[in-house]
């Protein structure tokens, strides 16, 4: 086999002693230098460097969001980097959505909604496989309850006008109002703490906390931890810790 040289390696990097450390090598190199490698299936060192070098060129899926993210020109989510066997090929996630006509539903429990203008949040980013929405189907509905919402799913926030914000509130909160709705959970922790006797100073229920001096100061932390540990602050904190991206579900 004729060997044709590609674009010269580069050197990336380089050791304290002047020699390369890491070096950019055309894949069209390995490509042609695996055959070679093969032959010599008495060297397991030759094997070994067969076997590394196969996963590295392994066809990967290059699916792409076509939304443009909202930060910049690049895709909103991709590429997939998803192993496949061959060139040009999807994996199965990116391969069977839209569903063509007659074929299957390999995943007949999940939410029938293309995913489009979620991806600009980072949860839907990070979640997703940037096409279908990976959610279940709510009962009786071929959407998920993010995407087929009841009243009490909603954020809820009262608007300006009025009204409650209509953002589904299921799976990730409502960017515009969770910092608003976490500083209100923290004002409620507060009175709930107000409501009990204060360890550190004494103070009675609805009473101030005070200083040694007797001068009003701040709720004592060993108060709002009292607090906390009541039902309503337990509520409270799991709804902080889903407000601010912690929570564990």
């Amino acid at each position: 086999m004729e060997y044709t040289p590609a674009a010269a390696p580069k050197i990336t990097a380089f050791r304290r002693t002047g020699s390369p450390r890491r070096v950019d090598v055309p894949a069209q190199d390995l490509e042609q230098i695996l055959p070679l490698l093969r032959t010599l299936t008495d060297n397991s060192q030759a094997q070994q460097l067969v076997e590394r070098y196969t996963k590295v060129l392994q066809p990967r899926c290059y699916w792409s969001s076509p939304r443009r993210s909202r930060w910049g020109s690049q895709p909103a989510w991709g590429m997939c980097r998803v192993a496949v066997e061959l060139p040009s090929q999807r994996c199965l996630e990116h391969s069977h959505w839209p569903l063509r006509e007659g074929a299957a539903d390999p995943w007949p429990d999940r939410c029938e909604t293309t995913l489009d203008a979620e991806l600009d949040e980072p949860g839907w980013e990070r979640d997703s496989a940037g096409l279908r929405c990976p959610y279940e189907k709510a009962p009786g509905s071929t959407r998920c309850l993010h995407h087929d919402p009841h009243p009490d799913t909603l954020c809820g926030f009262a608007l300006a006008s009025g009204e409650p914000c209509p953002v589904p509130e299921v799976f990730y909160p409502c960017a515009k109002h969770r910092f608003k709705k976490i500083d209100l959970a923290d004002a409620e922790i507060d009175r709930v703490a107000a409501g009990l006797r204060c360890s550190t100073c004494s103070a009675e229920a609805s009473a101030p906390c005070t200083a040694r001096s007797g001068r009003p100061v701040a709720l004592h932390i060993a108060r709002k931890r009292a607090a906390q540990k009541t039902e309503r602050g337990k509520e409270l904190l799991e709804r902080k810790a889903f407000l601010s991206g912690k929570s564990e579900g």
